[in-house]
């Protein structure tokens, strides 16, 4: 006869889930220089060869999508939006995901994913932060750059361009202090921060309530007709 604890200890293991085991799965993909994820997921992006590995829980690194059209890597969920017994046991961690490319023009982030560049590089570099995104680039070499936050993420750039475009339309950061940037054009339209500096001229529009800070010593162009907070020079 089973004791009425020895009972108890026995149900109970039953109901708790196992814990979850690390795990990690390769994805082939061809050559890309721009990347849009769709979520929650830990990117990190580094240069070398077209690769794609998913690390995290075992029961979920088969639910990410990847995939490449044209020269766009994409990263979404790729689960039913169904919830079941075994989702108790899932883990709040975003999954890892790890890239390589040889070279990466553009990233657009719709959610809360966190993205961190080694290098952008190109004529032309774009990003776009949506939600609570998080965008970093720890490199950038190019003429010109645009970068667009709405949400209450955050942009973070460091490197050098000839001219940068910088629009914040929500609660959340741009800090470009680190990016020597020739010509800059800011607009902030909400009570974000947007952080920057510039060679030669700044252009800065503020229609909401936040703050702009524009480094070094260019020739300003203010219009803030809200009274916002700006700093140029």
């Amino acid at each position: 006869m089973i004791r009425p604890v020895s009972a108890l200890l026995v149900l109970s293991s039953l109901a708790l889930p196992s814990a979850a085991s690390a795990g990690e799965r390769r994805v082939s993909i061809g050559s890309f220089d721009r990347l849009r994820v769709f979520g929650a997921f830990d990117v990190t992006v580094t240069t070398g060869s077209p690769d794609a590995t998913v690390v995290g829980d075992d029961g979920a690194i088969g639910d990410v999508d990847i995939r490449v059209e044209g020269s766009t890597l994409t990263i979404r969920t790729a689960r039913a939006g169904t919830w079941t017994e075994q989702d108790r046991a899932r883990p709040t961690t975003p999954l890892r995901i790890l890239l390589s490319t040889p070279r990466l023009s553009a990233i657009s982030v719709t959610g809360a994913s966190k993205v961190s560049a080694a290098q952008l590089k190109g004529a032309s570099i774009d990003l776009a932060a949506m939600g609570a995104a998080t965008i970093g680039a720890a490199s950038v070499d190019g003429d010109s750059l645009a970068a667009q936050q709405v949400g209450d993420g955050q942009i973070t750039l460091a490197g050098r361009v000839g001219a940068a475009r910088l629009f914040d339309g929500g609660s959340g950061t741009i800090d470009a202090r680190a990016l020597d940037a020739g010509d800059v054009v800011v607009r902030l339209d909400g009570p974000g921060t947007v952080r920057a500096q510039a060679r030669y001229t700044a252009q800065v529009t503020s229609t909401g309530l936040g703050t702009v800070e524009v480094a070094g010593r260019p020739k300003c162009r203010v219009v803030a007709p809200a009274g916002a907070p700006v700093t140029c020079g």
